[in-house]
C-alpha cells in the first residue's frame, strides 16, 4: 500500500505531466478543438511519457505519444488506424521505393531504429506483404504503450507478424545493436530521439560506419530531422555526416502543416548513386 507521501508525490507527478502535456499541445499541435483521454507512463526511460487524444477541426481523432517537449508518435483511432498521420511517416514510404535491393527470398528487409508507437512498422506490415521489419526500441515502456494504445497488439494478433518472422522487436540501444549487427538490410530508418533531438550517438562516424556495413549494395539510410522553421543548421550537419560516410545523399522535405510547427526533412544516404 502506498504511503501518504508516495501518494502525494504521484499526484504531483501527474499534475506536472499534465501541465507539460498542455504546453506541448499548445506549442506543437495547431488547429485542435480539444484534448482528452490522457494517460501517464511514469516509468519510461526518458522521464514521464504521456498518451492522449486530440480532436481536430474536422472532428478527426488522433492519439499521440509525447515525452518532454516533443510528440513522438501518433495513430488514428478509426478504420484509418493503419494509416500514417504524420507527413514524415508517409515520406518513409516514398523513400522505400520499388528499386531497393531484396533478400534472396524476395523480401524487403528494413531496420527501424526507435519504435515509439510503432506507427510506420505497423502501417508497413499491415499494408505490404513483402516487407520484414526489425525494430530496435531501448525502452520497454514504449513497446508496452504501443501495444496498449497504438494497435501494435492488434497487428500482432491479426497479421501474425511475430509468428511469421515479419517483425522482430529488440529491446536494445540502437548504437549497440548496429555494432553487433550481422544482418544486411535494404533500408535502415533512424527515428530515434531523446526529447525533440535525434540521438547523437547514431550520427557519429562509428555508428554511420556500422550502418554502411549493415546495408545491402544499393541500400539506403533514412534519418528524420526536424528543424525549427527557418533554421537548417542541424539538417546541414546531418547531411554532411551521412554523405561522408555513405558517399551519396539527398534531402526530402516532409513538413507537416497540421500536426507540427517544425520543418521536417528526411536525409537519405546510400552506398550507391541515387536518382534525383
Amino acid at each position: 500500500m502506498a504511503t501518504r507521501d508516495e501518494g502525494r508525490a504521484r499526484r504531483n507527478l501527474l499534475i506536472a505531466v499534465g501541465a507539460a502535456t498542455a504546453a506541448v499541445v499548445a506549442g506543437a499541435v495547431a488547429g485542435i478543438k480539444r484534448l482528452f483521454d490522457p494517460h501517464v507512463v511514469p516509468h519510461a526511460m526518458g522521464g514521464p511519457m504521456f498518451v492522449f487524444t486530440i480532436e481536430g477541426e474536422q472532428g478527426e481523432r488522433v492519439r499521440v505519444m509525447g515525452s518532454g517537449k516533443a510528440l513522438q508518435s501518433a495513430t488514428y483511432l478509426d478504420e484509418r488506424r493503419w494509416d500514417l498521420p504524420f507527413e514524415y511517416y508517409r515520406a518513409f514510404d516514398v523513400a522505400l521505393g520499388d528499386d531497393l535491393p531484396r533478400a534472396e527470398d524476395g523480401m524487403l528487409d528494413v531496420l527501424m531504429l526507435g519504435g515509439g508507437g510503432f506507427s510506420w512498422p505497423k502501417h508497413a506490415l499491415h499494408e505490404r506483404d513483402g516487407v520484414r521489419v526489425d525494430v530496435v526500441e531501448r525502452d520497454p515502456a514504449m513497446v508496452e504503450a504501443a501495444r496498449k494504445w497504438f494497435f501494435l497488439d492488434e497487428l500482432e494478433e491479426t497479421r501474425h507478424v511475430l509468428r511469421d518472422g515479419r517483425m522482430r522487436i529488440f529491446t536494445d540501444d540502437a548504437a549497440a545493436y548496429l555494432r553487433g549487427c550481422s544482418k544486411r538490410y535494404a533500408a535502415v530508418i533512424n527515428d530515434a530521439f531523446v526529447g525533440d533531438k535525434p540521438v547523437e550517438s547514431l550520427l557519429g562516424s562509428e555508428a554511420l560506419g556500422n550502418v554502411r556495413r549493415c546495408l545491402l549494395p544499393g541500400g539506403i539510410y533514412v534519418i528524420n530531422v526536424p528543424e525549427r522553421a527557418g533554421n537548417s543548421k542541424r539538417l546541414q550537419q546531418v547531411a554532411d555526416a551521412v554523405e561522408a560516410a555513405l558517399g551519396n545523399v539527398r534531402v526530402l522535405p516532409c513538413t507537416d502543416e497540421e500536426l507540427s510547427d517544425d520543418d521536417n526533412y528526411l536525409v537519405i544516404g546510400s552506398n550507391e548513386s541515387m536518382g534525383t
